[in-house]
């Protein structure tokens, strides 16, 4: 604490860390500079805990969309991978996407099965000598072998011999004493207590841990017939079928991550104002068509997908950078913020570069 007790008085003392990394204690007494600079310290404290609880606020704002987007990302990399490792490409240290000349397959399946032979090599045994009438000798050990089994078999007999040393011994009174609690306990009957209770006795506590009745399937909402009919519930299935059928646009951003990814990112930049939602989707939607225009393969569409909600994410710190230019410049929020543009804008690059990798390599896949 600043003031500090001095018998019955107290005095403030401000504490300050000079360049040198050396604490001092700076004396103003207990008139009205102490009070001045108490104010003042009081002030600081609160203008730093606003600023941590500005940037607390400001990741949770987007922490959900961007572990949406992160792992979005990661899936469409891996998906694409497999795909161009499946018809014989691959992309060493980022280089792009290259044919797999056939004898680097071959060494790999060399060195796969030298592991597997030197894994199951056996040791040579040794051979016999074949006699003038053709018949095989024994072979006969060397004396440094023989000397080695008689030292390994005079170990393992030491071993042994340790072992029963240290072994407890029972006396024969104990060991009967110990054979007949084992005989009688396994001829003894045992009956449980609840075995012969009426009905009234057993307690009455099986109908509170049963769950609620459920629903009737007319009453409940989308979500829960959805819930239901994963379940395995097939009247929830057959008033859901409808449904499906009527409006299959909704059920099918259900189960897609990159339409969730970019509900949540349309949130992240406008969610009260639908007016600037709804032109802000227009806007990716003409950016999305563009980017089909050379190309609308499975890949193409994911990788797209990937540059939209890159570019949402860029485009969002971008903003939030250029709104902040009135705050502090050091603060703590500037620097997020700083760090997150430039993570987007190399997440938006690298979308692009892997979208451009792919057409390039396009016309030459089988």
């Amino acid at each position: 604490m600043a003031w500090e007790q001095r018998k019955s008085k107290s005095y403030f003392y401000l504490h300050r860390r000079l360049p040198d990394g050396r604490k001092m204690k700076e004396y103003f007494g207990r008139g009205g500079d102490a009070h001045r600079e108490s104010c003042f310290l009081q002030l600081r404290k609160f203008a730093k805990w606003t600023h941590q609880w500005a940037l607390s606020e400001l990741k949770a704002e987007t922490q959900e969309a961007d572990e949406l987007l992160n792992s979005y990302s990661k899936n469409v990399s891996d998906f694409v991978t497999a795909e161009m490792l499946a018809v014989g490409y691959h992309n060493s240290r980022s280089r792009g996407w290259r044919k797999l000349m056939k004898k680097d397959m071959n060494s790999e399946k060399t060195m796969a099965t030298g592991t597997a032979v030197s894994v199951n090599k056996e040791p040579l045994r040794s051979k016999g000598t074949t006699l003038k009438d053709g018949k095989n000798s024994k072979p006969q050990p060397s004396p440094a072998s023989q000397t080695k089994a008689s030292s390994t078999a005079n170990l393992s007999a030491a071993a042994v011999k340790s072992q029963e040393r240290s072994r407890p011994r029972i006396s024969p009174a104990k060991a009967k004493l110990c054979r007949d609690a084992a005989e009688g306990f396994r001829h003894m009957s045992v009956t449980l207590p609840f075995d012969n209770a009426s009905d009234s006795e057993i307690p009455d506590t099986v109908d509170a841990e049963c769950p609620p009745p459920a629903k009737p399937v007319e009453e409940m909402s989308p979500e829960e017939l959805i819930a239901a009919a994963v379940e395995g519930n097939a009247q929830a299935m057959d008033r859901l079928r409808p449904m499906m059928r009527k409006d299959p646009d909704h059920f099918s951003e259900i189960g897609d991550l990159g339409a969730i990814t970019l509900d949540k990112w349309l949130d992240a930049h406008w969610s009260k104002n639908l007016y600037a939602r709804e032109c802000l989707k227009m806007h990716i939607e003409e950016m999305r068509a563009q980017h089909l225009a050379e190309g609308n393969s499975p890949i193409e569409r994911l990788l797209v997908q990937e540059i939209v909600l890159s570019w949402l994410r860029h485009n969002f710190w971008s903003s939030r950078e250029a709104c902040s230019l009135q705050i502090k410049p050091g603060s703590q929020s500037i620097k997020f913020g700083m760090e997150q543009t430039r993570a987007a804008q190399r997440m938006y690059l690298k979308a692009i570069a892997e979208l451009k990798n792919f057409r390039n390599v396009k016309p030459r896949l089988p």
